[in-house]
């Protein structure tokens, strides 16, 4: 999957690793990311990102998105003290 982005709102990505044969990564910024079965990756997906699958085998994730926490306009609630990450 070429190199992407989400803009608005902001979010997070969640992928829990079900079946992950050897050869699948995933960057987020400059971070590689490699999957583990039964194990979830969590990153912010208004980081650049990228997949690539070099292996032989299918891979499987379960992929959900959350309200990112600095996203005050979809929030239920206040987002908690974020020790000035939120701000621009």
């Amino acid at each position: 999957i070429k190199p992407h982005f989400w803009s608005a709102p902001p979010r997070l990505g969640l992928h829990l690793g079900l079946r992950t044969p050897p050869g699948a990564t995933m960057v987020v910024g400059s971070e590689v990311v490699e999957w583990e079965e039964g194990k979830a990756v969590v990153f912010d997906d208004t980081f650049i990102h990228s997949v690539r699958h070099m292996g032989t085998e299918v891979r499987y994730l379960l992929i959900a998105w959350f309200c990112h926490p600095c996203d005050d306009l979809h929030a239920e609630a206040q987002a908690p003290d974020t020790h000035g990450l939120c701000s621009g």
